[in-house]
């Protein structure tokens, strides 16, 4: 039986790249370079992500989640505003630190 994944190292490396955009933008982002700054291996990355682009890509959207939650009383509704929120953050987001997507 495979062991359960820790889900500590999705925060870490996702904490580690955000770090990383802040400092060198994305054009100088690495695999290498979130593994050493997350402290874990890069295999540990690959198991998660495929690549640096999936990684930014979940960044963003996860730092474009409403914190707030949202309750318009429908549930297709809410569906909208939650899609609105994210292309409105996305749309805003400098390109170093958006990347390609």
């Amino acid at each position: 039986m495979a062991r359960p994944r820790n889900p500590h190292l999705d925060t870490q490396i996702l904490h580690a790249t955000r770090r990383l955009l802040e400092r060198e933008g994305v054009e100088h982002l690495t695999m290498d370079a979130i593994a050493v700054e997350a402290n874990v291996s890069k295999p540990a990355i690959y198991r998660r992500y495929a690549n640096k682009d999936e990684i930014v890509l979940s960044l963003n959207i996860s730092d474009s989640v409403p914190v707030a939650d949202i309750d318009t009383g429908s549930f297709g509704d809410d569906i909208r505003e939650v899609c609105a929120s994210l292309i409105a953050s996305l749309k805003t987001m400098p390109r170093n630190v958006a990347g390609p997507q």
